[in-house]
């Protein structure tokens, strides 16, 4: 991921520009992610000379460069929409909450996943890679819908 981000994010980001690297980002995330679950279902029918293992690590790693890059693009976007005199601070608390959810996310998610697997009835499938494809998806056309398209599409 980090030479993704060396290398690669720069002239993407200039090639398209900071919002449409975070909407391409998300969308690949969501798909990507889907696709990695998938990946049995895939070999059986479509994938049939490939070898699983390869083919899951290929999915598993576009869908990290994926997050990677809306990660990337949304701090990107948060720097060109701040004057230059409260960059620190606005720098400051965007790591202070993504820190926070870095923290959450996964000890939150485990307890979510933990009460599905217990009380199957509640939920109509279990918590899995399927809710995460989901929410990644709404999250998507959100970005895709709503995003405004005019202002900070410009590189670097």
């Amino acid at each position: 991921m980090m030479l993704f981000t060396l290398l690669i994010f720069p002239r993407l980001a200039n090639h398209l520009g900071r919002i449409q690297c975070y909407r391409y980002g998300q969308l690949s995330f969501a798909f990507c992610s889907l696709c990695a679950v998938c990946v049995p279902i895939l070999k059986t029918y479509v994938l049939k000379g490939m070898p699983l293992f390869e083919t899951v690590l290929f999915c598993s790693s576009c869908a990290k460069m994926s997050s990677c890059m809306a990660f990337t693009a949304n701090f990107l976007l948060i720097n060109a929409s701040v004057p230059s005199e409260k960059k620190a601070s606005v720098n400051g608390l965007a790591m202070t909450f993504g820190s926070i959810a870095k923290a959450l996310g996964p000890s939150c998610g485990s307890i979510i996943f933990a009460w599905s697997i217990n009380n199957p009835t509640i939920l109509p499938t279990k918590f899995s890679y399927l809710i995460t494809f989901l929410i990644s998806l709404l999250m998507s056309v959100i970005t895709f819908f709503f995003l405004p398209t005019t202002s900070l599409s410009e590189g670097f």
